[in-house]
């Protein structure tokens, strides 16, 4: 049997430190301590370990915990980095400096020393082209498709002779100052920094003057939807789109109807709905009250206003038309209201969970999530959603905040944080379908980077891919398993330590006798789940 050892995760030289590799591997998260003889496992400079005994003839234990030399091939010095640490992550430099800041310029190959003065290197032009990529400076090579115009704009396939963004006085502009430069219309170059007024030579419309073109709207102004320069879509009957399109069937919603509705005040205009199968029945819905405060609401040259769809609306199609009273004018537009079963649903929904960070979703910001099964009919769909811990009374978001244009399908925004949701499936942004699905924003386990034992075999050291939220894993009871504590000798004789958020040293009791012990991290204490097992071997073998 050999004396008691422990060796470094880089060890990798012979047949047992492949097992030692192996009991380390980050895959099954293990590390093994071995002693001997019962012997406690002690410092290096205890000489304890014997090289040559392990079979390496003419080799010793440096400083960093290693054989080296004679039959090891590794130099004394082996394990520290360039400033005589072990264990240290210090390199040198293309400048040969350890721990410097040169760098090798990937264009030019040429060592950069940053903050010299003079700077070795200004640009490297020579070996990028506008848009700062590497170009081949070989005879044969293809010229880069990216050449800066004549206004130094980098465009692919540019002109360094020319620029777009060169007006007709020979002025340059950024890109997004297009609407700035002078144009050359009406054989003049007029606006810009010219000295041609652009009211000198075109009309309202945007004709030159010489043409003496008609211009039915003058200074700048546009019809509105009745045809009206200026007009405020209160000259006609005209009925252009309703929102929503979708309602579920006995149940009072709100609609806003879009167009032009003779000037007249919402108090004026109702709502007429003629079933698609017989259009001559029809049933009438006053405006609802206290919406836009008695006036239409104005947007790009046409109105909108809201009235309410009554209750015991039967399942069917609908075409819906603006009256201005309940015996005048009607707008006999018959756009179609599609009232379905209220009792529809989903019978599956994928995926049902997704991790919350954009980087493990392809740097998306969206999750999209599908609906099938059911008896829900195909019209773009809304999905609202609510946190579990949001009160119920409070208003869910809506996804997508516009107008939907996808079948069966949702985009839900990551959130800044894991949860979980509730998905309300609605095809009318408001009523959502019978059934309504958990999704979960998880946050993924992090990952062990390196574990390994302490050199005097009296600690693990464990190393994690990010920070861990430590703020409930103060003591070894919060992370390790009850039988994990009691088998290595009870909690008053174990010592758990954060060095940082993302390190761990968990501090191993003495034994005396031989036995190997399951060192697990508990499943249900620690803030992520995952399981560690190492094997605190006090035995004399090594495996």
């Amino acid at each position: 049997m050999a004396p008691c050892t422990s060796y470094h995760r880089r060890f990798l030289s012979l047949s047992f430190c492949d097992a030692l590799r192996a009991a380390f591997a980050l895959s099954v998260l293990t590390a093994t301590l071995h002693s001997s003889g019962g012997q406690q496992c002690q410092d290096y400079a205890a000489a304890t370990i014997d090289c040559e005994y392990l079979g390496f003839p003419g080799s010793y234990l440096n400083k960093c915990g290693y054989c080296v030399r004679g039959s090891t091939g590794l130099d004394e010095d082996f394990g520290k980095d360039c400033k005589g640490l072990c264990g240290g992550q210090a390199t040198r430099d293309c400048m040969g400096v350890c721990g410097g800041s040169a760098y090798l310029d990937p264009c030019s190959s040429e060592c950069i020393v940053e903050d010299a003065e003079p700077r070795t290197v200004d640009t490297q032009s020579a070996f990028r082209d506008c848009m700062g990529r590497c170009i081949d400076t070989g005879p044969k090579a293809a010229p880069s498709p990216y050449v800066n115009d004549s206004c130094g704009i980098c465009l692919r396939g540019g002109n360094a002779k020319d620029s777009i963004y060169k007006d007709c006085t020979g002025t340059c502009y950024l890109p997004s100052e297009q609407d700035k430069m002078a144009k050359q219309k009406c054989g003049q170059c007029i606006g810009g920094t010219s000295s041609n007024k652009k009211a000198d030579f075109l009309d309202g419309c945007g004709n030159c003057r010489t043409a003496k073109a008609p211009c039915e709207c003058d200074n700048g102004q546009t019809k509105d939807i009745c045809g009206v320069c200026g007009g405020k879509a209160g000259s006609c009957l005209k009925l252009t789109e309703i929102k929503p399109t979708c309602a579920p069937a006995n149940k009072s919603f709100e609609m806003t109807l879009y167009g032009a509705f003779s000037g007249e005040a919402p108090s004026e205009i109702v709502c007429v709905f003629r079933n698609a199968t017989d259009p001559e029945a029809q049933i009438v819905g006053p405006p609802s009250p206290g919406i836009g405060n008695g006036f239409l609401t104005p947007s790009n040259g046409k109105v909108s206003f809201v009235c309410r769809v009554p209750k015991g609306l039967p399942e069917g199609n609908y075409f819906v038309n603006p009256r201005l009273s309940r015996l005048g004018k009607e707008e006999r537009r018959n756009l179609t209201l599609h009232v379905f079963d209220a009792s529809i649903g989903y019978a599956k929904m994928e995926p049902s969970r997704a991790p919350y960070r954009s980087v493990e979703n392809k740097n998306a910001t969206t999750i999209r999530i599908k609906f099938s099964g059911g008896n829900v009919p195909k019209f773009p769909l809304y999905c609202r959603v609510m946190s579990i811990d949001t009160p119920k009374q409070k208003i869910l978001p809506v996804y997508p905040s516009g107008i939907a244009t996808l079948q069966n399908e949702c985009e839900i925004p990551l959130p800044a944080q894991s949860q979980e949701y509730i998905i309300f499936p609605t095809l009318d942004g408001l009523n959502p379908t019978s059934v309504n699905f958990s999704f979960l924003f998880y946050a993924t386990r992090p990952q062990i980077k390196e574990s390994y034992i302490h050199s005097d075999g009296g600690a693990v050291i464990i190393v994690f891919d990010r920070d861990v939220n430590i703020s409930s894993l103060q003591t070894c009871e919060d992370m390790l398993t009850d039988d994990t504590v009691m088998a290595l000798g009870g909690a008053d004789y174990l010592l758990c330590r954060w060095a940082t958020k993302h390190q761990l040293i968990v501090f191993l009791p003495k034994r005396e006798k031989s036995k190997y012990t399951d060192f697990s991290i508990h499943p249900k204490k620690f803030i992520y789940l995952y399981i560690l097992t190492f094997h605190h071997c006090t035995s004399s073998s090594v495996v």
